[in-house]
């Protein structure tokens, strides 16, 4: 439909304007490719994949929130990791249906699958928004005018998002306050929401640090380099890629949002090169997340997989 085409023609013009900058710029000869910092390189994307348990952890927790007891750690562990690089399929829906249609098997309904769907978007995109605030608060604002207050955003993000799922869930359950509540599920929700969120945040700035230190050794010029500044931009680049429908793994999306936020600070072609990297960690730590969920898949993993 209209709104399919509007959604691929936004994210090849994001993968186009992507590649025109890292060319224009020659982004890959302003990195140090020595063998120590590759090996660097390859250090960071072990690490990333040991730090995105943490997306794991969201995931399981709300889910647990919805449909308590349904799948073991190991089962949630192995699961969430090998759908997880499903998200490079075009569309970035495959990785949400694949987890879908394995915890049907084990019982659960629809309902709770489709809220842990939105609990976990709203979580993330808040933890990314918390990030943003503890970072660099004043970033946009810094590059684009004082009129912009990414800090505003995020708290009403942070606030908001949360106020939104809750008004949502009612709606889901098709009852009122007061029998949502007689079923006990504010108990469960509260404090899990809670940790989901922690956990989060954790995410974002344990990666966006990890990442923009891993940048600023491999640029061979990081003039007017943030590492603060940097981090926030990954955290605000990985949600926008996150909630935009149809972007693969955000690819072009993410890489876009990174270019334009951090060139007025560190130059198109640092900021291309930033870019790059960000995508080389990532996309390498998401490959062997799901080849440590396949090994915990086959020789750990419980029920949520018998039959497959």
């Amino acid at each position: 439909g209209g709104c399919s085409s509007v959604r691929q023609t936004t994210c090849q013009f994001c993968v186009m304007f992507t590649g025109l900058v890292i060319l224009e710029n020659d982004a890959l000869s302003r990195l140090s490719w020595d063998a120590g910092l590759s090996g660097l390189l390859l250090l960071a994307c072990g690490a990333y994949a040991v730090l995105s348990v943490l997306l794991v952890v969201v995931w399981a927790t709300i889910l647990d929130a919805f449909a308590p007891g349904c799948i073991g750690a190991k089962d949630a562990y192995a699961l969430y990791a090998i759908t997880q690089i499903m998200k490079y399929i075009t569309s970035n829906v495959v990785h949400v249906v694949g987890r879908h249609v394995v915890l049907r098997r084990c019982g659960v309904s629809h309902l709770a699958l489709v809220s842990t769907v939105f609990g976990e978007a709203a979580i993330l995109v808040c933890g990314a928004c918390l990030t943003i605030l503890a970072f660099e608060a004043d970033l946009l604002a810094a590059a684009y005018g004082r009129y912009v207050r990414p800090e505003k955003f995020a708290i009403v993000a942070a606030v908001g998002l949360p106020l939104c799922l809750g008004a949502a869930l009612i709606c889901l359950h098709g009852a009122g306050i007061r029998r949502l509540i007689s079923t006990g599920i504010h108990r469960r929700l509260v404090p899990r929401l809670m940790v989901a969120l922690a956990a989060a945040a954790v995410f974002f700035a344990s990666t966006g640090l990890l990442i923009s230190t891993v940048c600023r050794l491999l640029l061979a010029d990081p003039a007017g380099f943030s590492t603060a500044a940097v981090a926030a931009t990954l955290a605000g680049a990985w949600a926008v890629g996150f909630i935009i429908p149809g972007a693969s793994a955000g690819i072009g999306v993410r890489e876009a949002a990174v270019i334009l936020l951090l060139s007025p600070a560190v130059g198109a072609g640092n900021a291309a090169a930033i870019a790059t990297i960000y995508r080389i960690v990532t996309a390498g730590g998401d490959a062997l997340l799901a080849g440590f969920g396949e090994l915990v898949r086959r020789f750990a993993a419980g029920p949520a997989y018998e039959g497959r």
